[in-house]
């Protein structure tokens, strides 16, 4: 049986100042949904979409923290060669180069390319094998040679590292590749975030880290202690 007590307990009136602080929490918190880019437990995201092609004929610049210079420069390249015989074969790639002093994108370390992450990978200090320079991502040649993981891909990450004031800084852009049959790249960047805690580590695809709630969970959050104090109010007028 429940006990009577508790039943008095519920039925009490919630204070004044209980309530006007459930509602201050539910605008907060609804607030920072429309915070963008968004910034929790030091990873800063950005959502995008950002079109890489060789007809725009000149590079994108990416701005990973959103503020001073550029960090990184995406190309995409196409040329083509005669041989002693005579023969033209054409080539395509992409590119990045990182800009800044202490920039580098994560590669594997036996093949001297930009690795394509998966999602969830591990990005920081750990990382054996960091490229600078003009670095490869992926080229194809139309006698049928190929290099790199980026060719034909569809929401890989980049692992990028690269300075704020001297501090070293670790990041990821998400890409989608694509190459046609005249080898012709385009690449498609979703997103971006970094962890802005000084050498820090960051997984591929986090938008959040440490436990925070992701946007539709604190939506959901918001929603329910708005719900919640507005229910209270109601029961109130009606008892």
């Amino acid at each position: 049986m429940t006990d009577p007590r508790y039943l008095r307990r519920t039925q009490e009136p919630v204070p004044e100042a209980l309530e006007k602080r459930l509602l201050k929490y539910a605008l907060v918190a609804g607030a920072g949904l429309l915070a963008a880019p968004a910034a929790q437990a030091g990873v800063i995201y950005t959502a995008t979409d950002v079109w890489i092609k060789l007809s725009q004929n000149n590079p994108y610049d990416l701005n990973i923290d959103n503020a001073g210079a550029a960090e990184f420069r995406f190309n995409v390249t196409r040329g083509s060669f005669m041989t002693s015989y005579g023969y033209q074969y054409n080539w395509g790639a992409l590119r990045v180069s990182p800009l800044g002093a202490g920039g580098g994108v994560a590669a594997y370390a036996s093949y001297g390319k930009a690795d394509a992450l998966q999602q969830s990978v591990r990005i920081g200090p750990q990382v054996s094998s960091w490229l600078a320079g003009n670095v490869r991502m992926g080229s194809r040649t139309s006698w049928g040679w190929q290099y790199g993981y980026w060719n034909n891909v569809t929401d890989r990450y980049l692992g990028l590292r690269f300075q704020i004031g001297g501090n070293t800084h670790y990041g990821w852009a998400r890409l989608t590749v694509n190459v046609n049959s005249q080898d012709y790249y385009e690449a498609n960047v979703t997103g971006y975030a970094y962890n802005n805690v000084v050498g820090a580590d960051i997984h591929a695809g986090d938008i959040v880290a440490g436990g925070v709630p992701e946007p539709s969970t604190l939506g959901l959050l918001a929603g329910g202690i708005l719900g919640l104090a507005l229910w209270r109010r109601r029961k109130q007028k009606h008892e």
